[in-house]
């Protein structure tokens, strides 16, 4: 139990991690829901998955055992998710303009995020079931209070790092997401589109076996839809979603950095796009900015400017 001196309680961070849960009588209004949680400057987010808990009742109270309502109370609010669908969507989104303050009484005293509290109960306005045109108390959406409970939740799903996994650098002096695994050396090179290619989730993969295949970028579903052909690309966003843990991205997504990218330019000197050679078919395999290396091919260049691994990463 962690134990707050009102008197000199001061916001612990400028930045967290927190996540949102959509449960499954929410499902039907997921897109909405994600959009709205795009919408919100201040959320970035950096994981988005489907969940099926094994057993609903055990997973309900998982959840809200890392709550600090009294237990009656928490038992009689979650009462209606014991007859949800056994399917979830969990949302973890990195808040970068973190507004925490002590709430509750006593042994129920705790930190909380004005913000996420805020987004939370606008959600639930919007897509919470109706009675007589009233909003129910049956939320569609359940949220973090503060890091700690991220940080249990990335535990009890299976994450055995929990929120430390998503704080390491790959590489010390290159930006890249967390996914990346880390490698000890590469080299700045400038390579012909033709010679780059893309690694994309195969349909025959499953959660437990994942397959990939390759292909050149312009063969790539995702330059289908910078040509004016979304459904590939939605299609294969869907597939993906449903086998792996995936990050923010959206036909809408890709349209807009499609618009904005302004690749190795300030403030993304670092962010190269990062690939590594396979003797087997002769060609540079992109392991982070397929989305980058699409759009730099669509706009015409012939050669892109890439970071290759020499050293890590299998």
């Amino acid at each position: 139990m962690h134990l707050y001196n009102d008197s000199n309680f001061k916001p612990l961070a400028k930045q967290r991690l927190d996540y949102f849960l959509i449960w499954g009588h929410g499902l039907d209004c997921k897109k909405e829901i994600i959009d709205f949680l795009r919408a919100e400057k201040a959320l970035n987010i950096i994981l988005l998955f489907e969940y099926y808990p094994g057993n609903i009742h055990k997973f309900v109270k998982k959840i809200y055992s890392h709550d600090y309502a009294p237990f009656q109370h928490l038992k009689d609010k979650t009462r209606y998710l014991l007859k949800t669908p056994s399917r979830v969507i969990i949302i973890l989104v990195k808040n970068l303009d973190v507004c925490e303050v002590l709430v509750g009484n006593g042994m129920f005293r705790h930190i909380e995020c004005e913000r996420i509290v805020r987004v939370k109960n606008k959600i639930r306005d919007a897509f919470n079931p109706r009675e007589n045109n009233k909003r129910t108390e049956h939320h569609v959406i359940h949220a973090s209070d503060n890091e700690e409970q991220t940080h249990r939740l990335l535990l009890d799903i299976g994450c055995k790092n929990g929120i430390n996994a998503f704080h390491h650098k790959p590489n010390s002096l290159l930006d890249l997401p967390y996914h990346v695994n880390p490698f000890h050396s590469f080299r700045i090179q400038s390579i012909p589109v033709s010679k780059i290619h893309c690694r994309l989730l195969s349909p025959e993969s499953t959660k437990s076996d994942l397959k990939v295949d390759q292909c050149r970028l312009t063969d790539s579903p995702h330059c289908a839809c910078l040509n004016g052909d979304p459904t590939r690309y939605k299609s294969y966003l869907d597939m993906a979603s449903k086998v792996r843990e995936c990050d923010n991205h959206s036909v809408e997504n890709f349209l807009l950095l499609n618009k904005n990218l302004k690749y190795l330019e300030t403030p993304y000197e670092s962010s190269y796009i990062l690939v590594k050679y396979c003797t087997e078919s002769n060609c540079f395999l992109i392991f982070d900015g397929l989305h980058r290396a699409v759009i730099l091919t669509h706009q015409g260049y012939k050669k892109i400017t890439v970071a290759v691994i020499t050293q890590g990463i299998s």
